[in-house]
């Protein structure tokens, strides 16, 4: 019988970002024990990069218009990253975004922020993404909302990112 932890342990490898730059694995490469990936996807080498483009959500519930924006990085990106809140505005729920591109048979790097969410809604998340098929998650802190349309919003930040990816390795 399946188990949140071993849904999560079969469905992603956690991704980080470092000084700025994200870097993007995938779940069906090798990982070590942290859940970093060791090999990449499609034969790469250990050590090579994979290419991925990003996309924001819409401000809307229109998925066209999400899949008219990244159908034309197809053949051209290994996977397109879904930010989640950028700029600290509303979109689409960058979940509901990398499922939709799931279907469209692109490949989605699902960016989850600790800003607006707490460690049970985002293991919540981090569940729906494993049901939904999502295979690669990028963990980060997100943007502060001070930044945003929205400077009144309250932050969560129950977590950091570092947290996040622990979290995510112990599902």
């Amino acid at each position: 019988k399946p188990t949140p932890k071993s849904i999560c342990q079969k469905r992603f490898t956690v991704t980080r970002a470092v000084s700025g730059c994200s870097g993007v694995t995938n779940h069906r490469a090798k990982s070590n024990r942290l859940g970093f990936s060791v090999s990449g996807k499609d034969g790469r080498e250990a050590g090579t990069f994979a290419v991925t483009a990003e996309t924001t959500p819409p401000v809307s519930a229109d998925p066209s218009t999400l899949l008219k924006a990244t159908e034309s990085l197809a053949g051209l990106a290994d996977a397109v990253n879904v930010t989640d809140g950028a700029g600290a505005k509303s979109h689409m729920a960058s979940l509901a975004a990398a499922a939709l591109l799931v279907q469209a048979g692109i490949e989605p790097v699902l960016q989850f922020t600790v800003r607006d969410r707490n460690r049970i809604a985002l293991q919540n998340d981090l569940l729906g993404a494993a049901a939904l098929g999502i295979p690669n998650i990028l963990c980060l802190t997100g943007d502060n909302v001070d930044t945003g349309d929205q400077p009144e919003a309250k932050m969560v930040m129950e977590l950091d990112s570092r947290g996040l990816m622990a979290l995510t390795r112990d599902m």
